[in-house]
């Protein structure tokens, strides 16, 4: 009987506080106890009392703090020790002091409590779905004054539990009751459209629903003016010192001017950190956080619509997606406007002159119609035949030919509105119903006609237009399709594909079949963007999309979560095998090349694949699948990986040398090492390479390959970049001083692609020189080919900036990008270095040696110095001086040193024991 009671009292519904308090009485006459009380657990982790019954003192509404629950303290009554039912040993009784909190079985025998004392209490925690701690549900006082058996204890658990389900029921529907909220709101603007032809009322109507909807503190909409130059603020709610009219902005200016000129919504989590928010105006109002949406017709932007929030980061993380459809409203409420004034200027022509209504008639798409009150005769314009197809001859100029084409199931309702319209002295009717085609079909028409009365105010005629709104409401529909489905590639968006993955996840749960994830990220889409523009992205987009569909079955779900990230959900697989045969479907049918726009393109995609597990939320999935995916893009392109549990502590320890690698910097962990480079004729050293270490404080020295493409994908190469740049002009300034006065030693300094792609870079690297007095010609600068040929255009622009600047330019790691020798005239770079791969093969692989002597004599024909990589034996020196190489640098000569050490080299001018080939020894060092 009181199992069914729980049951009973835990049903879903608003109330929570009612039902935990009739859980609460149930739990008193069902396991003998004279108190209860349960305590739910708040998001900064403490606990209030939602419900108390039987204790001494009302404690309903108490807050505790987030520390032990032994340490609670209200008023007079304490907790000195308790019994609390561990999660993990929900058999076992804990006893808790204040500081201390020790198991049943570890307490001498003679200290173990036979009877219950006073101050005890019994407490079990509420636990959700996922396994938290939620709340707490604790008893006091047993009428049989014994400590409670296991089965009483299992009881309380039971109790907890449906505790537990109503408190997270409570939670779904609030979750259920916001999204009805977002719709009514919705219908209640649509009503307000249809039901005002005031633009003025309709605008107050939509900013006062959506500042209620997202509870903000305001509300603004905005319009571009006549001449469309300027945007106009016309309807707001909750500005102190603002009224309408006062607030105009030129188009492109500040974050509404930007969103009118962009068509692109535009959020802004903290005003301050945001270049195009205009201060003066959010400041005077306390605006701190904001988000605007277009407001489109026709594809041209006429507006803004945004909400306004007096905290930092309070928009709401969906906003964007909820306001607009709210902004599509605003648009038909506009064009509603447009429509009624349109209307009633004709009326008002019509009245004038007969003949300028032919002329009106004649030049409007809309279908106008002209009825005499007193006779019920009613002729219409050209526009009834090219509208809904009626002929002249077919067209009865009576109002029962137009009554008989209105949907039996609209035609009362219309009758009954004109009626009224007419008795109450408007001025204006307008209606939206059903008008039966000459074809025999219905289309959804809005009417508007104007009343025209004599000089007693009788109604005499009516002066309207007819249009077909079908499109209009095709919108609508497709708003909702919209909803749920990525505008671009028509792919479910994120919305739905979640919705999906839980229903699979759910499923994989009840049968043995499995659900597979598949994460897809595309490669170098962004050199496609920003070379081709972003329409020929869009189109690439599109195109992936549509053979992602081709590769999968009817059943599955292909989903654009954004950007360039797709998801493909597999739902009853019944192995990894299924799912990497997908994997290798879409690897190749990527790799068949692309023509948007007639542009040729290449690209391919790193996968991540998982399976789903029991149990497995859709958030820890997708986290799995991401991975995965990051561990494929970074072995390679074209590749796919299956997600593996060690995984998870490899992005930990990325995660954990991330946040080292930030810190680094400023606890001065970094060292610049120099490796000479050497004249291969004599042994002359003609200059040094600055190169970067990581001298890690628990770790040691840390691998550059380790470190710097971290510091690459997480933007921290800019700063270090910068560093290195200063400490090496700086220790090349010293040496030019102190040793090599006239000599053609120089430092080198490997710029980043991020560095090179930055427009301040020569800026950047003058100031450097000025601040370090260096001869700019004592500086050299080596990019990688891959960085240059990625946007060669913007390259050559760049190179001639650093050159105007006296440095002198190298072409680092040649052969291992797609440029040709006919590119290094045009680059004009200095040197030339060609890639450690080629001279690891040299005397063994005709093609690379080739290729080396190709560019060593067009280089010397150029006047470019090259310099060999990675020269580790005599065999390799001897074949470079063979082919006319004459500089080259490696371990042969020397490892990185610290600048102490490659002082000593540069003061010698010459490699010691450079006949015999030895490496310098350790007292260099």
């Amino acid at each position: 009987m009181a199992i069914a009671d729980i049951a009973h009292a835990t049903e879903p519904r608003p109330d929570l506080p009612q039902v935990l308090h009739r859980l609460a009485l149930t739990a008193i006459y069902a396991l003998g106890f004279r108190a209860v009380a349960v305590n739910l657990r708040r998001s900064d982790g403490s606990y209030v009392v939602v419900s108390d019954i039987g204790l001494e003192q009302d404690l309903l509404g108490s807050v505790t703090s987030a520390q032990l629950w032994a340490d609670l303290l209200l008023d007079e009554y304490r907790v000195s020790n308790s019994y609390l039912i561990s999660p993990e040993h929900t058999r076992n009784v804990t006893q808790m002091h204040a500081d201390t909190v020790w198991s049943v079985p570890d307490i001498p025998p003679a200290s173990a409590p036979d009877c219950w004392d006073p101050d005890h209490m019994l407490v079990v925690p509420l636990l959700n779905h996922a396994g938290e701690t939620i709340g707490l549900f604790s008893v006091d006082s047993p009428l049989d004054g014994k400590l409670p058996n296991s089965e009483r204890i299992v009881h309380l658990e039971t109790f907890a539990q449906h505790a537990a389900l109503a408190v997270e029921n409570t939670a779904l529907l609030n979750q259920l009751s916001l999204k009805v909220e977002h719709l009514g709101a919705l219908l209640q603007i649509s009503s307000d459209i249809s039901s005002s032809l005031d633009p003025t009322s309709t605008f107050d109507s939509i900013v006062r629903t959506t500042r209620d909807l997202f509870g903000a503190d305001i509300s603004s909409l905005y319009l571009v003016n006549p001449q469309g130059t300027h945007v106009e603020l016309k309807a707001t709610i909750g500005l102190h010192g603002m009224m309408l009219g006062d607030y105009t902005v030129r188009v492109g200016e500040g974050v509404v001017g930007a969103v009118v000129r962009d068509g692109h919504p535009i959020e802004v989590p903290s005003v301050d950190e945001d270049r195009r928010v205009i201060l003066s105006a959010t400041k005077r109002e306390g605006i701190l956080s904001l988000v605007y949406v277009p407001i489109s017709i026709d594809g041209y932007t006429v507006g803004a619509l945004g909400v306004l929030y007096r905290k930092v980061n309070a928009v709401p993380p969906d906003a964007v997606e909820l306001l607009a459809p709210i902004a599509v409203h605003a648009a038909v409420a506009i064009r509603n406007a447009q429509m009624y004034n349109d209307t009633k200027q004709h009326a008002e022509a019509l009245l004038q002159s007969e003949e300028r209504y032919q002329l009106v008639s004649r030049a409007t798409n809309d279908a106008v119609w002209d009825w005499d009150l007193a006779t019920d005769r009613l002729t219409w314009n050209e526009a009834i035949e090219t509208l809904f197809g009626y002929a002249p001859d077919r067209v009865e100029p009576h109002i029962g030919w137009w009554t008989e084409r209105i949907h039996p199931d609209d035609r009362d309702e219309v009758s009954a509105s004109i009626d009224g319209a007419i008795e109450h002295g408007a001025e204006v009717w307008s209606a939206v119903y059903r008008f039966r085609a000459a074809d025999n079909t219905y289309t959804t028409v809005i009417d508007r006609g104007y009343i025209a009365r004599d000089d007693n105010g009788t109604p005499v005629r009516m002066i309207g237009s007819m249009m077909n709104i079908s499109e209009r409401k095709r919108l609508e529909e497709q708003l909702a399709h919209q909803a749920f489905h990525d505008a671009l590639t028509g792919l479910p968006n994120r919305a739905l594909f979640m919705n999906r993955l839980e229903h699979a996840l759910a499923g994989a749960t009840r049968h043995p079949s499995q659900a597979a994830l598949l994460y897809l990220d595309l490669d170098r889409f962004k050199v496609v963007n920003d070379s081709l523009g972003h329409e020929v992205g869009d189109q690439l987009l599109i195109a992936v999309g549509e053979r992602l569909r081709a590769c999968v079955r009817p059943q599955d779900t292909v989903a654009r979560l954004g950007g360039d990230e797709f998801t493909i959900l597999l739902e009853g697989v019944g192995e990894m095998d299924q799912a990497l045969r997908c994997a290798r479907r879409v690897l190749d049918a990527l790799n068949v090349p692309f023509t948007p726009s007639n542009h040729q393109v290449f690209t391919t995609a790193s996968i991540g694949i998982a399976l789903a597990v029991e149990g497995e939320r859709p958030s820890m999935l997708l986290r799995h699948v991401d991975i995965a995916m990051y561990r494929a893009k970074s072995k390679g392109k074209s590749r796919y990986e299956v997600y593996d549990p060690e995984m998870n502590a490899q992005a930990v320890q990325r995660l954990e040398l991330e946040t080292s690698l930030r810190w680094a910097l400023e606890r001065e962990e970094f060292v610049v090492f120099y490796q000479p480079k050497v004249e291969l004729s004599t042994g002359r050293v003609i200059g040094m390479e600055a190169l970067l270490r990581w001298q890690h404080p628990a770790r040691g020295m840390v691998p550059p390959s380790e470190f710097i493409p971290v510091a690459e994908d997480t933007g921290l190469i800019l700063p270090l970049g910068r560093w290195v740049l200063e400490q090496a002009c700086r220790q090349a300034k010293v040496w030019q001083e102190q040793i090599f006065t006239d000599g053609p030693a120089s430092v080198s300094v490997n710029l980043s692609a991020r560095q090179f792609q930055d427009p301040d870079l020569a800026e950047e690297i003058g100031r450097v020189l000025g601040e370090s007095g260096l001869d700019p010609r004592r500086l050299q600068l080596e990019i990688t080919e891959s960085v240059i040929m990625e946007h060669a255009e913007a390259a050559v622009s760049t190179l001639h900036s650093l050159k105007r600047l006296g440095v002198q330019i190298a072409l680092d790691d040649f052969g291992t990008g797609y440029s040709s020798l006919g590119y290094l005239e045009r680059f004009d770079v200095d040197t030339v270095k060609i890639d450690r791969s080629f001279v690891r093969d040299l005397g063994r692989e005709r093609g690379k040696t080739a290729i080396m002597e190709a560019v060593v004599t067009l280089s010397r024909a150029l006047g470019i110095f090259v310099v060999a990589e990675g020269i580790e034996t005599v065999e390799q020196l001897s074949e470079l001086r063979r082919l006319g190489c004459a500089r080259g640098q490696g371990y042969l000569f020397s490892r990185p040193v610290p600048s102490d050490a490659a002082g000593v080299l540069l003061a010698a001018s010459y490699l010691p024991g450079y006949d015999s080939f030895v490496t310098p020894p350790d007292a260099l060092v």
